[in-house]
């Protein structure tokens, strides 16, 4: 294994020292702000996610970022409210997501595929109905109440982009990403896909 990232790491400063003698810029600046969905994978909730995230990109080859993402659940995966109580069912919180990041492959064009992991922080809370339970004395179904929770924790993000560049300016791009977040030893517990739109600051 370690062999192997030997050879990672030999072609990566081959990479940096050909970005170099070429004469490219050996840093880039990007502010990216985007929304997109949101996949809860332990309850099965559909959302949303409004993110932005700052990039540091060396030698158009090696990049670290961080961003703070808000997400909130709109509907379960249902589609549907079985039950009455489905509708107060919710979860919501923000991540904080330190990411460090390598170009896969890049066009002259400006089209790219990148690659990010790291640390996430998340923070939140989550309601979800218990279901029901028949009373005997009742004779009837009763609710059991709700599941609540909150997340004060670590855990990893992975990330994958596609980014391109604006038609008509070049201090622009889109981009669509796919990010899995991890925690408690389950990958990924949420999926955020996002279009964003980044702004070159250098």
């Amino acid at each position: 294994m370690k062999k192997v990232y030997y050879l990672l790491l030999f072609f990566l400063i081959i990479q940096v020292q050909l970005k170099a003698q070429n004469g490219n810029s050996w840093l880039g600046i990007d502010y990216r702000v985007g929304a997109g969905a949101l996949v809860e994978g332990s309850w099965g909730m559909f959302g949303v996610n409004f993110t932005n995230e700052f990039e540091l990109e060396f030698f158009r080859t090696v990049t670290l970022g961080t961003s703070l993402t808000y997400y909130k659940s709109i509907i379960n995966s249902d589609l549907d409210y079985t039950f009455p109580e489905d509708k107060d069912e919710f979860l919501s919180g923000v991540f904080a997501d330190f990411k460090a990041g390598v170009n896969v492959w890049r066009t002259q064009k400006g089209l790219r595929v990148h690659v990010a992991y790291g640390p996430s922080y998340q923070r939140g809370r989550e309601n979800i109905h218990s279901g029901y339970y028949y009373s005997w004395e009742l004779e009837r179904e009763v609710s059991s109440g709700f599941y609540e929770d909150e997340f004060n924790r670590w855990g990893t993000v992975t990330q994958v982009m596609v980014e391109w560049p604006w038609k008509s300016r070049d201090d622009r791009k889109n981009s669509i990403s796919a990010a899995m977040h991890s925690f408690d030893n389950y990958w990924p517990y949420y999926l955020l896909l996002t279009y964003r739109l980044a702004f070159s600051l250098k």
